[in-house]
């Protein structure tokens, strides 16, 4: 996953910096530190773009067309069998699992590699389908990836724990009624709201799925929506705020960390494997989960919450047990698992003095009514 310029797998980080040097730490086996000879040749010729598997390769293309890639081979750093093509047909996009990449080529052509079982290998039948019809949207459900053609039409593949294997009713559905968006955790659970505003669920239910939540989903209709491994968390369109399914995910509001979300509203959220980082419309900024991998990252230190606050929140990311949080000022802030990127001893000096070559942060869509204090959730229609 990426915004502007960082990029992460489940325990490290990629940074470029605005002298276009790369940085990467964090875990040793998920792709930090950045071999010496990629670190060559991105100085010499420049980053163009950049992607990442959750579970620990790095890939980057170069603005020269080179392509390198570093971190597990089995998930995605080995690109020896697609390499050539990348760089000689050209890449539109790329999309990743959590140890897959799949490119659509500037020929048509789509390319996919690494772990079979997280959708480095695709059917014969489905490549026919993607390249013919054409992509128009793609998702990743941690080991699986979701299609939806050009055509209309919605394909998966990947491991069968993780929504690779969509429902006869389900797909049904999507023919019928036209998909409006999907949402997944990386744990396997599906949702997708259908354009007729119905929200229908497939995959590992334990770790997202509808959860009881459906005719609220339904009846409101969903604004935003975010996710860890196997929670969700949707701000409706009438304001209130749903968390749910798995409690080990960051499923469960506290009590008065819901009540904050409810008055003030949700600017901006983020995530790691376990735990939820919501900036308020107000300015405040509240962390919530529980669980192996993210209950380090689940409790903003008080020496760190009053400058996420005083100095605002320019833009955060997650990897699986830790936050990394570039204040307004400039500074950068990390806390959670040392391993997994919260220690930033050895690039802090380098983030902040060259600079993080971020863009601009998406603006907070406007400001949803209060649940319960501008409008009556029960009168909103779907």
């Amino acid at each position: 996953m990426a915004f502007g310029g960082v990029w992460n797998t489940q325990q490290a980080f990629l940074a470029q910096l605005r002298d276009g040097s790369l940085e990467a730490w964090g875990h040793p086996d998920y792709g930090a530190p950045i071999p010496a000879d990629i670190i060559a040749s991105g100085q010499k010729h420049g980053l163009k773009r950049a992607w990442s598997t959750w579970w620990g390769a790095f890939l980057v293309e170069l603005q020269n067309g080179e392509f390198h890639a570093w971190g597990k081979k089995e998930k995605g750093a080995d690109i020896g069998t697609v390499k050539a093509r990348l760089e000689l047909e050209g890449v539109v996009q790329i999309w990743s699992t959590a140890g897959a990449f799949l490119a659509e080529l500037t020929s048509g052509k789509v390319l996919t590699w690494g772990d079979a079982d997280c959708g480095g290998e695709v059917t014969t039948s489905v490549q026919e389908a993607l390249e013919a019809e054409g992509i128009q949207r793609t998702w990743s459900a941690g080991g699986a990836f979701i299609v939806e053609l050009k055509s209309g039409r919605v394909v998966a593949w990947g491991h069968s724990g993780y929504g690779s294997q969509i429902p006869s009713d389900a797909q049904a559905a999507l023919q019928t009624r036209g998909l409006h968006d999907i949402w997944t955790t990386r744990a396997g659970a599906v949702l997708a709201q259908l354009n007729s505003g119905e929200v229908i669920s497939w995959g590992w239910g334990d770790t997202g799925g509808l959860g009881g939540v459906k005719d609220r989903l339904e009846a409101a209709g969903v604004r935003r929506m975010w996710s860890t491994a196997g929670a969700f968390l949707a701000q409706l369109k009438t304001g209130e705020i749903l968390c749910w399914t798995n409690k080990g995910y960051g499923g469960a509001l506290p009590a008065a960390t819901k009540e904050a979300l409810d008055a003030h509203g949700i600017a901006r959220a983020w995530s790691t494997t376990s735990a939820f980082l919501a900036e308020l419309t107000n300015g405040s900024v509240v962390a919530w989960g529980v669980g192996s991998g993210g209950s380090g990252a689940a409790k903003i230190p008080d020496d760190l919450h009053s400058s996420l606050e005083r100095e605002g929140v320019h833009e955060a990311f997650g990897t699986a047990g830790a936050f990394l949080v570039v204040l307004k000022s400039g500074r950068c802030v990390a806390w959670g698992d040392a391993d997994r990127g919260a220690d930033l001893s050895s690039v802090k000096d380098k983030l902040e003095t060259v600079g993080l070559a971020l863009s601009a942060p998406a603006a907070p869509a406007a400001e949803a009514p209060r649940a319960g204090k501008d409008k009556d959730p029960s009168k909103d229609s779907k």
